[in-house]
């Protein structure tokens, strides 16, 4: 479910300058915005959706904005899951739709470890265990579909970025 819209234009002003004055504007060097570019709508895992944007590239990683809701929900270290990046690297953009709780996120396109998990099924002295705490194999293999099915959805979408000033972004 996409947020209220109907920001006035000098309530977002607000915002930008809040965040800015908090959190600082990181320098331009590594930074590029582009038009925010809307690309998905992603489940929020409380049955509804929300939107994801394309705002710019950090380090020459791509950056997107959505609610904390997403944001939080699809956090993780496996590919497909969200990186939150906080403070953001785009304080000084602010997505109506995004709602007043926004987050800067990538996705991951690289694994990256926590705890080496157990090869195959060669971790039986944890069966019981499982078992016990309702670990549930569909629930997972549900979240990797819905990551892939993101991930696959972003991968076909034909993108042409153009890059502005971060003062055209205002």
């Amino acid at each position: 479910m996409a947020g209220n819209n109907t920001y006035m234009q000098g309530y977002i002003n607000k915002m930008i300058a809040n965040n800015s004055e908090q959190y600082g504007v990181p320098s331009d060097e590594n930074r590029y915005h582009i038009v925010p570019m809307r690309v998905a709508d992603v489940d929020d895992g409380h049955g509804n959706t929300s939107a994801l944007y394309l705002i710019g590239f950090w380090n020459g990683q791509a950056i997107y904005r959505t609610t904390h809701t997403v944001a939080h929900h699809m956090e993780g270290n496996q590919l497909g899951q969200y990186e939150i990046h906080w403070p953001p690297v785009f304080p000084d953009v602010w997505i109506p739709e995004c709602e007043v709780l926004q987050i800067d996120i990538s996705i991951r396109d690289w694994f990256a470890p926590v705890i080496l998990p157990p090869t195959d099924d060669n971790d039986d002295d944890l069966d019981d265990i499982e078992e016990q705490d309702g670990y549930d194999d569909e629930e997972e293999e549900r979240e990797q579909e819905e990551i892939e099915s993101t991930l696959s959805y972003l991968n076909s979408v034909d993108l042409e970025w153009a890059t502005v000033d971060a003062d055209d972004c205002h």
